[in-house]
């Protein structure tokens, strides 16, 4: 089979958290994006989808208390399709004033995120694409991964997660890969990444670095970039840019914009890389698309079913040439249109393609 992107030698993946599609983009023009037609309600009053008002301001865009995202306040969210996202931030918090509650369910209006709407009106936007599961942080970023949660939906728990990882994987096809963190990386929830596996000479320590080298190192040649980039945000700290509430976030626009540009400016390296900008799931803000079914990834249903996507969030991806405005990026199968779907073409890609490196130049 011909190669579709014969040009492709380098993935960028940047994951941030906790923001729904229609929060963060349905304020974009020719996208099924949010409506003010479209309401929750707390039992008292409704709260339609409106634009947030004053976003200019610091204190505006800060969203306290942080809605609640396990695995029971996503089932209550998604209740009578998508209509409680409003009732479950009550209920969890119910001395909230209205103003609060109006949050869960505003969005950024057009250019009011800089970086990201630029981006958004000029690259590709997949618009139905779901969390892998109606749950929280660890699980959905283990799907982003590896493909699987291994049964487990709830946290925090044991950091012991033997599957395989998208990680290992590339290794297993010969190509290189780094891991980029801000604070902390969560990548060391699974078992392979944190010791390694010393039968088969799997040591994968030299792959991280904190992501103050990730500007010099896009400056090198093209050949010496890793195949495959995955990018983690500072979760904790000065100036998170993780996107987790209450963190402001025009602290992450910095970052999706320090990302973009250090690729740009590397001519040879703009020509060659793909650029996959989401979020691991939506953080209990209102997305008005009910999630569809989807197949189990595995047998492995100890604490949840994994039959269900979870609520839509936002992925664009960036690459020269890649202007397509909006795309629905349906795939073939349900199950295709979550987080282990981009892990899965990843790891396709990595087998498919020819050129083998086993090693980076320092």
């Amino acid at each position: 089979m011909a190669d579709a992107f014969p040009e492709l030698r380098h993935v960028v993946v940047l994951l941030l958290e906790n923001r729904s599609f229609d929060h963060m983009l349905g304020g974009l023009a020719d996208v099924d994006g949010a409506s003010p037609a479209w309401s929750n309600s707390d039992g008292v009053r409704d709260y339609p989808q409106t634009p947030l008002e004053y976003w200019e301001h610091d204190d505006a865009r800060i969203v306290t208390p942080d809605p609640k995202h396990e695995d029971v306040n996503v089932v209550r969210q998604l209740q009578g399709d998508n209509r409680g996202f409003v009732a479950d931030y009550a209920t969890e918090y119910p001395d909230t004033t209205p103003a609060q509650r109006q949050k869960i369910m505003s969005y950024y209006p057009a250019g009011a995120l800089g970086p990201l709407h630029t981006l958004a009106t000029n690259f590709a936007v997949c618009q139905r694409w779901h969390s892998s599961v109606p749950g929280p942080t660890w699980t959905n970023r283990l799907f982003a991964m590896s493909g699987t949660a291994l049964g487990r939906i709830r946290m925090p728990g044991a950091p012991n997660y033997a599957q395989p990882s998208i990680f290992y994987r590339l290794f297993q096809a010969d190509r290189t890969c780094r891991v980029y963190y801000g604070s902390f990386p969560l990548t060391l929830l699974l078992d392979d990444q944190r010791v390694g596996i010393e039968t088969e000479h799997y040591d994968p320590r030299s792959n991280y670095y904190p992501f103050a080298w990730f500007e010099s190192h896009t400056r090198k040649a093209e050949k010496r970039f890793p195949d495959f980039v995955f990018i983690e945000p500072r979760y904790l700290g000065f100036a998170p840019n993780d996107d987790h509430p209450p963190h402001d976030p025009f602290n992450a626009q910095r970052l999706i914009a320090k990302v973009y540009n250090a690729i740009r400016a590397n001519a040879q390296l703009w020509k060659t890389t793909l650029l996959v900008v989401l979020y691991d799931e939506h953080g209990g803000f209102a997305d008005h698309v009910v999630p569809p079914a989807t197949i189990a990834p595995d047998d492995e249903h100890g604490e949840y079913t994994f039959d269900r996507l979870g609520v839509r969030v936002r992925l664009l991806s960036y690459r020269r040439g890649s202007h397509g405005r909006w795309s629905t990026c349906r795939a073939i199968t349900p199950a295709s249109s979550g987080h282990s779907s981009r892990s899965g073409a990843s790891a396709r890609w990595a087998h498919a393609r020819h050129k083998r490196r086993t090693s980076l130049p320092r």
